[in-house]
């Protein structure tokens, strides 16, 4: 595997009910631009190295509904997903179904259940597993994983930048009527990458990056910080750090996650605001030592980070 997707390393399997509701779908490009693929538009872009995705829906009425989609590449084929499944020790697993490109299979520990498929795709070449993991029934999971399975393409979707000089010659700036904040120059920017997230800034190598989430919330800035922390423990993150600091005179939370993932530890740092009515969150994350790496960089483009006026 040339690159390793920013995601979470142990999945959270409820049992929870659900009533069937038509699935409707969104595009996604790789970072590397390698691959298009529709994804559930309930699922937010968690994160995207290189060619790997991870994507994450977790219902905001039920900490129980977390669900998730992988899209990584493979040297092994489906051993690979197959012996993530026998290895696990926090949970049983059982395949009910193998094909020549998937691997199906339900979870059980206690009264949880789910329901985890991988699939095998060839992209130019290349192999890469699509991994679905759900609370729901094994036909909608099927349809989920095959959906995806079907429109995972080579080729990329058009992308809008927008960029402005900075006074500092090695910096750009990215502004919307929201705020502002400003990035290294050969980074790039995907406007829009998934339903939550405004854009993402980062590396074209996708070693280093950030995603901003804005919405309109009635919650306090406490709160939300309070469910993210149990959403994180929830998915197998370790939560390093959350404390209120202040970025240009303005009250933040700054939290700091780790978590391994196929023996690859992850670092995330999200700097989290609540202005007016909105919540914003700018969040740093790729494999640990490049985060500890580029400390004093992400401290450097968070400072420049300007809220406009309502």
């Amino acid at each position: 595997m040339k690159y390793l997707s920013i995601i979470l390393s142990l999945i959270i399997f409820l049992f929870t009910s659900c009533q069937e509701k038509e699935v409707t779908y969104k595009q996604f490009s790789a970072n590397d631009k390698s691959y298009t693929v529709h994804i559930p538009s309930d699922f937010s872009l968690e994160n995207s190295i290189g060619n790997s995705m991870a994507f994450v829906k977790s219902n905001s009425n039920s900490k129980s509904d977390f669900s998730t989609i992988l899209i990584y590449e493979t040297d092994n084929g489906l051993r690979q997903f197959e012996q993530s499944l026998t290895t696990n020790p926090k949970f049983e697993f059982s395949i009910y179904k193998h094909t020549e490109n998937g691997i199906y299979a339900e979870c059980i520990k206690g009264m949880w259940s789910a329901v985890q498929i991988g699939l095998l795709k060839t992209i130019n070449g290349k192999q890469f597993i699509i991994e679905v993991s759900t609370q729901k029934s094994r036909s909608e999971t099927e349809e989920i994983a095959e959906h995806i399975f079907n429109t995972m393409s080579e080729g990329i979707p058009s992308e809008v930048s927008e960029n402005k000089d900075n006074s500092d010659n090695n910096l750009l700036s990215y502004s919307n009527p929201y705020y502002s904040i400003s990035y290294p120059k050969d980074w790039t920017i995907v406007n829009r990458p998934d339903e939550m997230s405004d854009v993402y800034i980062g590396k074209t190598d996708g070693s280093l990056g950030f995603t901003i989430v804005r919405f309109d919330t009635d919650a306090t800035l406490a709160e939300i910080v309070s469910e993210a922390k149990s959403n994180s423990e929830l998915s197998g993150m370790a939560v390093k750090s959350s404390q209120s600091i202040l970025i240009n005179g303005i009250k933040c939370n700054k939290m700091v996650n780790e978590y391994e993932f196929q023996g690859i530890l992850v670092k995330t740092i999200a700097y989290n605001f609540k202005r007016d009515n909105t919540f914003y969150s700018i969040k740093f994350g790729t494999q640990k030592g490049y985060v500890d790496d580029n400390l004093e960089l992400i401290e450097e483009i968070i400072r420049t980070l300007t809220f406009k006026k309502s």
